[in-house]
């Protein structure tokens, strides 16, 4: 056949392409072909783990311990001059179960870190300014956290009446504030005796706020020494700040540094000869304190195990570091060997 030379280069791109077919289906149809020597696997992921979240409100061992008394109803102890002041002005009848340990969180206006504790009924407050003196200890403010003070009222019959709130104590609930402590323990009244629907259990009681309790008339309980209880403030105010459920204080810490609530810091750069390469864990942002904070050790790592952000509300569990630890770059050194997120709220 006769092929002219215009038609050989169309005839050769043809032969070209016809062989370049027969490859491709040859290599695609055979088991021995591997991956482009370029080409890598997708990396594998490793399931987070999903652990619990340790809580504010979660039960202790008995420590079994002189000077410690241990309530298996809660779990949690109670020590020192909080044991104290329960126990003088009350105890279970009055404060009802601990139902945390002590630790710092921020109170009043200038978010100060005070040491304070969970029961029942209350929350018990130490305040260093008033050291060796009967205001050592103090009750928490809850019927203010709870209720607004009413309109002053004039003094009733057969009342004990006061000008500092215009309000006035009657009957039975008198009875109970002048033999339970007084002004000192539960402050002055805010209201007058109204009928309120409980939050715990729903029914209807008597009812009168205090700056720190709320009275309550129980007639089930008539006749018995049970007729007045103080409400369940302490209970509440966990719940309603979150404790039972995975809440920290948004600045806090344990009484010994087994946790801290805050924020981690990233470096930021310092003047010479100081050099800032550490991660630094804020606790307390109080006004009136020197800001603290610790260095965080191996901050990297605990970011991504536990999947932390630094600028993020974060409790980081462990200890101060000691004299076998690194010497800390920046501040006081912690060694912590947990984290979790704080999902924490400010409590008006």
């Amino acid at each position: 056949m006769l092929v002219t030379a215009g038609r050989l280069p169309l005839m050769r791109m043809a032969i070209s392409m016809a062989m370049l077919v027969s490859t491709f289906v040859s290599l695609s149809g055979s088991a021995d072909v591997g991956a482009a020597p370029n080409a890598q696997a997708p990396p594998q992921v490793t399931p987070r783990p999903d652990i619990r979240p340790i809580l504010l409100t979660d039960p202790v061992s008995d420590p079994k311990q002189p000077g410690v008394q241990w309530f298996a109803p809660t779990g949690h102890t109670l020590r020192g001059i909080f044991l104290e002041y329960w126990n003088k002005y009350g105890g279970l009848y009055q404060f009802g179960y601990p139902i945390t340990e002590e630790f710092f969180e921020p109170v009043g206006a200038d978010n100060r870190l005070l040491r304070v504790q969970y029961f029942e009924r209350n929350r018990f407050e130490f305040h260093p300014e008033y050291a060796n003196t009967q205001y050592e200890v103090l009750l928490g403010s809850l019927g203010r956290d709870f209720r607004t003070q009413d309109p002053p009222t004039g003094r009733a019959a057969g009342s004990l009446f006061f000008g500092e709130t215009g309000h006035n104590i009657l009957g039975t609930f008198r009875a109970y504030w002048e033999t339970h402590g007084g002004a000192f323990v539960h402050g002055y009244p805010m209201t007058e005796a109204y009928m309120e629907r409980n939050a715990i259990d729903g029914k209807m009681y008597l009812v009168q706020y205090f700056e720190r309790s709320r009275f309550e008339l129980h007639p089930e309980y008539a006749g018995t020494r049970y007729e007045i209880l103080l409400g369940l403030l302490g209970r509440q105010l966990s719940e309603k700040k979150g404790f039972p459920h995975g809440w920290y204080p948004l600045f806090g810490r344990a009484t010994d540094f087994s946790w801290l609530s805050g924020f981690i810091q990233a470096p930021r750069g310092c003047i010479a000869p100081i050099e800032c390469s550490c991660y630094a864990f804020r606790y307390d942002a109080s006004q009136q304190e020197q800001k603290r904070s610790v260095e965080l050790y191996d901050a990297l790592r605990i970011i991504r195990d536990f999947d932390v952000s630094h600028g993020r509300p974060t409790v980081v569990f462990g200890r101060l570091a000691g004299p076998e630890d690194p010497e800390p770059t920046c501040s006081p050194g912690y060694v912590a060997n947990r984290a979790q997120k704080n999902p924490a709220k400010l409590v008006p």
